[in-house]
């Protein structure tokens, strides 16, 4: 699956025709999908740690270390982390920009990091995150191609109230049973 097939089934879902080829994308249509679509990716990603996402990497110290720790390079990919050296989100490291600080660290260790990656290539994704990613492009092209607010507001409303609890549920119904005390599911 390309993203010019992505961007069709979305248009699709809210009425309209797609776009024909790489022509398309010059369109009102195809700009406005190009437009939004890392934006909307990255906000479906990050709602919650999608298996095919999840990544694991060791971390090297920056050398720098300051009042909130020790500062390690995020990895490149990296859209949220979920772990540091097994421990609980905010217990003992925080984010900031492309940085990590961990307050438990040294200088001189390496830290494994457990991270949701990002990723724009919709072949990596599964069937339900990329149905997740349809709707939500679906909802925010909408007011951009037919100037439509209710319907839009309609539509994206729909995927907050009722699909992001639906996929938070499958996620820990997923997970119950094979947790660890260091998995996180505080997301906020």
């Amino acid at each position: 699956m390309t993203k010019n097939d992505l961007y069709n089934e979305a248009l699709l879902l809210i009425g309209s025709k797609p776009i024909d080829g790489t022509n398309g994308l010059n369109s009102e249509k195809g700009q406005a999908c190009e437009v939004l679509f890392a934006g909307v990716v990255e906000e479906v990603q990050s709602l919650i740690p999608w298996a095919e996402l999840v990544k694991t990497t060791v971390l090297s110290p920056t050398g720098i270390e300051d009042i909130r720790g020790v500062q390690y390079n995020k990895p490149k990919d990296c859209l949220r982390v979920l772990n540091v050296d097994n421990g609980r989100r905010n217990d003992g490291f925080e984010e900031e920009g492309g940085f990590l600080f961990y307050k438990a660290g040294t200088l001189t260790a390496n830290l494994p990091c457990r991270y949701v990656r990002r990723s724009l290539i919709p072949d990596e994704w599964s069937t339900e995150l990329r149905a997740a990613i349809r709707k939500l492009l679906a909802a925010r092209i909408l007011p951009a191609i037919t100037k439509n607010m209710n319907a839009a507001n309609s539509l994206e409303e729909q995927f907050w109230n009722v699909d992001r609890p639906r996929l938070m549920a499958r996620h820990l119904n997923r997970t119950r049973g094979r947790r660890k005390l260091f998995d996180d599911d505080n997301f906020s």
